[in-house]
């Protein structure tokens, strides 16, 4: 069962991903800017975070298995969209509907793989199934750079459609139903808030489009200030509904819960950093290093595969206990990966000591940090609230995911004859975020997690 329901991570991490290698093919054939087509990643994030809660509670609430189908059937549906896209704003809306698709696919693809680990191994269920979306992820790249040099990268997403059409039949052949914890906060019975996510969505968006358009507009414009003000009262107004709504999406008493905050909050500046990291790479190498597509892709792979090496035995030692020091690990090595390129990176570097080393040094930090922020958050929370709980650190996480591309594309910015002057700088933010995320993990985690 955890393979099969990891599947549906893999189709969204891999959706995901694709995005990276494929974007100056895709920005060539709508010869659009950049920042508008920084649309059709940081849109899939924000659909995504504006439904992983609402996901979430439906899946503690209804069925996660309910949930997950309806998940690939949307998936597959915005997979062919997006391949037969005749403009840019119509694969803006695909990869959008990718991205609830996927809100819907993740937090119950981990609910029912949860199911089937005691708690004492639940660190471990975690790890073995992000390491499943991590070989999703792995092959992302060099997969969709080979079908890119092959054909287009319309292939990539005309064979997605397929390939959840597949998983769904499965699904529904070897999944039987589980019944629900009808677990929700306040009267089991209340409507659920349905308002309260897609405010936080809005809230971020407008965040992303200040920057990714904050330099055509002017930083100080009234569009600028506009943006930002409104942005802060969409946010208060989410904390404003969870605090007096019957049943809120944002479980405002799971912030309670030390591990969970901490975890929860801080798993957004790790996965700005990584994710900036994953999308600005294969752009810099085709756009500034000519390289090819295939070549592209095949160079990042070796962050990922080197994530799979170590993912197992970071799960054991999360069993362990050890989360608080996995997370600065990873934070560190992160940081000190990106910190190095900032340093070696140019115009005609050696791809051997500019960036494969440390592409590695990310691949491990991801092991050591991706899923253990998921188990680290859900280490003392009860196994019925898992749902939500899981959908609240996704949201947060793919929140980061959305601001990593923009603040990435923002710092490069729209020119097509970007330096490795202006990558440089964008590792160097990358590189400062993760170290932020590893001082508060060591301030406001708890020194050890006690083991079951």
């Amino acid at each position: 069962m955890l393979g099969l329901t990891a599947l549906g991570q893999a189709l969204g991490t891999f959706a995901g991903s694709t995005m990276n290698v494929a974007f100056p093919s895709v920005l060539a054939s709508f010869d659009v800017p950049r920042s508008t087509l920084g649309w059709a990643l940081s849109g899939y994030s924000i659909a995504s975070a504006s439904l992983l809660l609402l996901a979430g509670r439906l899946s503690d609430r209804i069925s996660a298995r309910r949930i997950f189908l309806t998940g690939l059937a949307l998936f597959g549906t915005m997979s062919l969209a997006a391949a037969a896209a005749p403009v840019v704003g119509v694969l803006i809306a695909a990869r959008t509907g990718q991205g609830m698709a996927t809100a819907l696919m993740v937090p119950s693809s981990l609910a029912l793989a949860l199911r089937e680990f005691p708690a004492s191994r639940m660190s471990m269920g975690v790890a073995v199934w992000g390491g499943l979306a991590a070989i999703s992820g792995a092959s992302s790249a060099p997969i969709s750079a080979v079908i890119i040099q092959l054909g287009s990268w319309r292939w990539v997403f005309a064979l997605l459609g397929p390939a959840a059409l597949i998983v769904l039949v499965l699904v529904r052949h070897v999944l039987n139903e589980a019944p629900s914890a009808a677990s929700t906060a306040g009267r089991p019975d209340a409507p659920l808030d349905v308002l309260g996510a897609p405010m936080g969505a809005i809230s971020v968006g407008l965040v992303v489009a200040v920057l990714l358009k904050g330099a055509a507009w002017g930083w100080t414009s009234t569009a600028v200030i506009a943006s930002l003000v409104v942005a802060v009262l969409f946010a208060v107004g989410v904390v404003v509904r969870s605090r007096t709504h019957p049943a809120p999406l944002l479980d405002l008493s799971l912030f309670k819960i030390q591990r969970f905050a901490a975890a929860s909050s801080l798993v957004a500046v790790f996965n700005m950093a990584t994710t900036g990291y994953w999308f600005a790479t294969p752009v810099f190498l085709q756009t500034v290093w000519g390289w090819s597509v295939l070549e592209s892709g095949l160079a990042i792979a070796a962050g990922p595969i080197a994530h799979l090496v170590l993912a197992r035995p970071a799960g054991r030692w999360a069993d362990e206990g050890h989360h608080r020091v996995l997370m600065i690990s990873g934070c560190g090595l992160a940081a000190v990966a990106f910190g190095m390129i900032t340093l070696l990176l140019s115009d005609d570097g050696n791809y051997w000591t500019d960036l494969f080393p440390w592409t590695v040094l990310v691949g491990f930090s991801g092991a050591l940090s991706w899923a253990t922020f998921t188990s680290a958050a859900l280490v003392d929370v009860d196994q019925e609230r898992y749902g939500q709980a899981n959908g609240i650190s996704l949201t947060v996480r793919q929140m980061g995911a959305a601001l990593g591309v923009a603040v990435a594309i923002a710092v490069i910015g729209d020119s097509a004859g970007a330096s490795a002057a202006n990558f440089r700088v964008a590792y160097a933010v990358l590189a400062g975020a993760c170290v932020v995320c590893a001082a508060g993990v060591a301030a406001f985690y708890p020194h050890r997690s006690a083991a079951p």
